[in-house]
């Protein structure tokens, strides 16, 4: 996918910069896709990135999305 990058960006060097460091940052995360898709910046009932509490990016996971199984 990462190799295909400049050929679907033009290779314009902004542009492909920008594609590759999200396709890392999805990969590295580890997320599903549709959790990607609903991540935040501030909303607390989302997944969100946290850049001030930790020395490095974190996830925050809301308590709601990791429901109890039924005993």
């Amino acid at each position: 996918m990462l190799a295909q990058v400049p050929a679907v960006t033009g290779n314009l060097p902004h542009v492909t910069e920008s594609w590759e460091h999200l396709l890392w940052g999805l990969w590295l995360s580890g997320l599903r896709l549709s959790e990607a898709l609903e991540l935040s910046w501030d909303d607390p009932h989302k997944i969100r990135v946290d850049l001030t509490t930790y020395r490095h990016p974190m996830l925050v996971l809301p308590g709601a999305s990791h429901p109890v199984p039924n005993k």
